[in-house]
């Protein structure tokens, strides 16, 4: 008995796994299934804004450019939104209620989940968001500062300029961040990789564990780049002052720009890997580089 119902169960998953995926793989959205009454509000800003705050929870939030701040948002029986204006900030927060949704929990129901867009026009102060659970998505923005922040999701940076301070953390996801110009460029995760491409800033702080760190064309002043059981991975890698790469149980493999004589490694060390390169040297570029259980593959843009 106990062997059919288990069989039974079993045909159950199995079945609802493939409707699933057939769905998917037609284009079908879980999050465009309505079932869940919202009503839909659109905040536009009447008068000069400097920052914008956004606090959220269970959904995605989109940043994109707009002429105006404008703020796309829906109440429904599982979320509340409160919606403040007051000496040039503009500032939106979420509550959950206590109604809950049966299927709330699986990780495809984003039926119920929370969304909120918003226009940003270029030149503010600062911008920021603290999400929960949801994925976090800033593109083609100008502004002083970016701070973003949330949980268990992934968060992406795509064409931005901070003449500020540019911040992005989560946890348990991955974080990826493309053509993006900042003063300082601060991303820290866990459990997810990061992915730098085509950014510069004056100091570049990246870190995450359990997963990889991958860098392309990325220029700094100085840098640093930390993770744990993962691959520290660079191409085109050009930083004026100081390096620093810390990892365990990983390689740390890539491309500097420059020759060797530009550099000076002060520290080159790791366990039970090979390793092309020495510690030592004159050049200003001043560089550090650990790891264990791995090796480390350096090479230069410029031979000497």
């Amino acid at each position: 008995m106990k062997k059919l119902l288990f069989g039974a169960v079993a045909l159950l998953v199995l079945g609802g796994a493939c409707m699933f995926g057939a769905a998917v793989s037609t284009g079908f959205n879980m999050e465009a299934l309505d079932i869940v009454a919202k009503d839909s509000k659109l905040y536009t800003a009447e008068s000069a804004v400097q920052e914008v705050s956004i606090d959220n929870y269970d959904g995605r939030v989109q940043l994109v450019r707009g002429d105006k701040l404008t703020i796309a948002y829906s109440d429904s029986a599982y979320y509340r939104y409160t919606l403040e204006e007051r000496d040039g900030r503009v500032s939106l927060s979420c509550s959950r209620t206590d109604k809950r949704f049966l299927l709330g929990w699986l990780p495809f129901a984003g039926i119920h989940m929370s969304r909120v867009v918003v226009q940003i026009p270029d030149g503010l102060d600062a911008v920021t968001v603290s999400n929960r659970n949801g994925k976090v998505t800033a593109a083609d923005l100008t502004v002083r500062e970016l701070k973003i922040s949330t949980t268990n999701a992934h968060a992406e940076l795509k064409n931005i300029k901070a003449s500020g301070a540019a911040t992005v953390t989560t946890t348990n996801g991955s974080i990826e961040c493309a053509d993006t110009d900042a003063q300082t460029l601060h991303v820290r995760t866990t459990n997810g990789s990061v992915e730098l491409t085509d950014c510069r800033a004056t100091a570049v702080e990246a870190e995450t564990s359990n997963a990889s760190v991958d860098l392309d064309t990325v220029t700094a002043g100085t840098m640093s780049l930390i993770t744990t059981n993962g691959s520290v991975d660079f191409s085109a890698l050009d930083v004026a002052e100081q390096l620093s790469i810390r990892t365990t149980n990983a390689s740390i493999r890539g491309t500097l720009a420059g020759a060797r004589s530009d550099y000076t490694f002060r520290t080159v060390y790791t366990t039970n890997g090979s390793c092309n390169i020495e510690a030592g040297g004159t050049g200003a570029r001043q560089v550090d580089v650990h790891t264990t259980n791995g090796k480390i593959n350096i090479t230069f843009t410029k031979n000497e």
